[in-house]
């Protein structure tokens, strides 16, 4: 991956996942919504109006972010919340089966 000033060129920092409000803003640009709409209880359908082209656009977002699409899991994408701890799991910074213990 091309890097400048010790980031990957998508300005990711190399030791781990962009915080929530950076994810918030690039899904609220790809999804073309109003950034207070995207909270991580948001669903991504009915909450935010997300047809399959434009989820298809957000996945694909993702693998640009480093995550590696695995069907199973990115079909139970359903929020916000679910996308950005999908993100944080494939960097290997958050265990999903604990997450919901908190």
């Amino acid at each position: 991956m091309e890097q400048r000033n010790g980031r990957p060129l998508d300005g990711r920092p190399l030791d781990g996942p962009i915080p929530f409000e950076a994810f918030q803003a690039m899904l609220a640009d790809l999804l073309q919504v109003d950034p207070d709409q995207v909270v991580p209880g948001a669903y991504f359908v009915t909450d935010l109006g997300v047809d399959s082209i434009r989820m298809l656009k957000l996945l694909l977002r993702l693998e640009k972010l480093g995550v590696e699409l695995r069907l199973e899991l990115a079909t139970r994408i359903q929020t916000v919340g679910d996308a950005y701890d999908y993100y944080r799991q494939e960097l290997g910074h958050l265990d999903l089966r604990s997450a919901g213990s908190e």
